[in-house]
């Protein structure tokens, strides 16, 4: 027997296939308990879940009716938190227009930017930028976006942090900079782009550690090699990471990715 939906899962349904109309229809009907901290199977609001899939159109008839699109999830997530996980570009510009805190963090101190560095998303890191958000600000352990796209190997998104003016130094809570985390992974084209926007690779971490110590030690041959070409090759085989930054806000903050230089050691 097919029992029908249930009208919060068809409210659920009508974000999901993006239908604005009937989802008004169905809010019409709704009396039940508080409508926006609705939760589905995966634990997402209806907004959380609108943001994902990057139906604006559902986030504008939410917003219509009265619907508060910062409240979080299960998960601790706002819809700007899922639509940066997600890479919704236009949902995160939306989210802007229609007055949503874009910098908002859950209790460990993640913002939509730390999860667009970790997915490797510049075009979102790019929205978040024009929106005015702090792209340095730590999370509760002092780990900046640039760490997380360093970890992840997430080069794009190194390139738009940098392009946009964001700190690719600091250290975090355990001592690690980024190019200590870019180094221990291996991520030789993290580290390419880091060196562009003139990141000291010869820098210690909190026990006095170079990347180059911290890439021997974890077994990356490939990456000794690379730092040192970086570190003791021609300063003309590196722009200069004010001539990219200012290049790349010309070009509307396309970043440096065609600019880098070739992989491994240079002759």
């Amino acid at each position: 027997m097919i029992y029908p939906l249930t009208t919060q899962a068809q409210l659920f349904a009508a974000v999901r296939a993006n239908e604005p109309q009937l989802l008004e229809e169905l809010l019409d009907r709704w009396h039940g308990g508080p409508v926006d901290r609705l939760l589905d199977r995966e634990r997402c609001t209806l907004a959380t879940l609108a943001a994902e899939l990057g139906h604006t159109d559902i986030l504008r008839t939410l917003r219509s009716r009265g619907f508060a699109l910062d409240i979080p999830d299960d998960r601790g997530w706002t819809p700007a938190h899922a639509a940066a996980l997600a890479g919704q570009t236009d949902a995160i510009t939306t989210l802007q227009a229609l007055g949503v805190d874009l910098a908002r963090a859950t209790h460990f101190g993640v913002t939509p930017a730390h999860l667009a560095a970790q997915c490797n998303h510049p075009g979102v890191i790019r929205a978040l930028g024009a929106a005015g958000v702090d792209l340095s600000t730590p999370d509760a352990l002092q780990r900046l976006p640039a760490h997380y796209a360093a970890q992840y190997g997430c080069v794009d998104a190194i390139q738009a942090l940098g392009a946009a003016g964001a700190s690719l130094d600091a250290m975090d809570v355990q001592g690690h900079r980024p190019v200590h985390l870019a180094a221990r992974y291996g991520h030789d084209g993290v580290i390419r782009a880091l060196a562009i926007f003139g990141t000291n690779l010869q820098a210690t971490d909190r026990p006095g550690n170079t990347p180059i110590e911290v890439a021997h030690r974890a077994g990356h041959t490939h990456t000794v090699a690379l730092l040192r070409d970086l570190i003791s090759g021609p300063a003309a085989s590196l722009m200069p990471w004010q001539q990219v930054r200012s290049r790349a806000g010309a070009e509307g903050g396309s970043g440096p990715s065609s600019r880098l230089p070739p992989t491994g050691p240079s002759h």
